[in-house]
């Protein structure tokens, strides 16, 4: 059975996970070292998308299909939101770090009924800096009440953190 999941060579063939070449400063325990090294550095260069963010993208879609085969998520749609919200974590002339973490850290505008939905805090700012509104934070973009509910530790270092990008991946 072929897992729909999984990063796929230009022919279509499901890549073999192994380990990602330049995996200094990334975690054993993080999702990103599941990518192919080969596929990882191919697709990186055909998709402009930077090494670190579809290391964690291509992990993530692994972790999910392990998980929940029958959901099908790939890691281009995965790739596709990361695009949409920030420009894989480079919006604002940010990056994405070797460890995985957007710096500076991504925050959005408060959602304050100016153009956005009304969203009163729910975390008191800790992830948002903003007690009064939330906003979305860290690479892809969450709104705390819903980091809350679905936020993950994919980086492996024990902490689900929206501003790391395996773990928002």
């Amino acid at each position: 059975r072929i897992n729909p999941t999984a990063p796929r060579d230009s022919a279509g063939a499901t890549v073999a996970t192994a380990p990602a070449a330049s995996s200094a400063g990334i975690d054993s325990g993080s999702i990103a070292v599941r990518a192919d090294a080969t596929w990882l550095d191919r697709a990186a260069r055909l998709t402009s998308i930077p090494p670190r963010a579809l290391a964690a993208y291509a992990g993530a879609a692994l972790a999910a299909g392990e998980t929940y085969p029958e959901c099908g998520l790939g890691w281009n749609t995965i790739a596709g939101i990361g695009w949409v919200e920030t420009h894989h974590g480079t919006i604002f002339e940010g990056a994405i770090t070797a460890e995985g973490r957007a710096e500076p850290e991504i925050i959005g505008i408060p959602l304050n009924g100016e153009g956005t939905l009304v969203v009163r805090d729910t975390d008191a700012g800790a992830l948002d800096r903003d007690a009064v509104w939330d906003r979305a934070v860290g690479p892809m973009q969450f709104i705390p009440s819903t980091w809350a509910l679905f936020g993950v530790d994919g980086s492996g270092n024990g902490v689900a953190d929206p501003h790391h990008i395996d773990d928002a991946a």
